[in-house]
């Protein structure tokens, strides 16, 4: 059998509510796809001034992805309370270190602006 036969053949098998969700998630990559690096940093920068609390969260989730730290714990179960455009570009900012053109300098510079305009306040560190 063939490869080509063996796709179709699952395509022909899927149900309903696979193809919708293989379809969402095409769409959403072609997004991701269509934006580029800076383009989601700048969207990314107007959601945190956007969104109050979540904006906070969305600054929270950002530092703790770029600086890890086991110390810093983010409450994941707030992503549930972002809308739509939020949790998308939360998802996008998840792959900003897959763009073919990401740079390290942007990102902190994210960081930086981050911590400049007092959307989080990173722990001191301990003693």
């Amino acid at each position: 059998m063939t490869e080509a036969k063996t796709i179709i053949e699952y395509v022909e098998n899927l149900t309903a509510t696979e193809a919708e969700l293989i379809a969402e998630n095409a769409l959403e990559m072609a997004r991701i796809e269509g934006l580029g690096f800076h383009e989601v940093i700048a969207e990314y920068k107007r959601s945190i001034e956007r969104s109050g609390d979540m904006g906070l969260w969305l600054a929270e989730a950002f530092f703790s992805w770029y600086r890890p730290d086991p110390t810093m714990t983010v409450d994941m179960q707030r992503y549930s309370n972002l809308d739509q455009s939020n949790k998308s570009v939360f998802r996008k900012m998840l792959q900003l270190r897959d763009y073919p053109n990401w740079n390290d300098e942007d990102l902190y510079g994210l960081l930086c602006w981050i911590t400049h305009n007092g959307y989080y306040t990173p722990p001191a560190p301990a003693e």
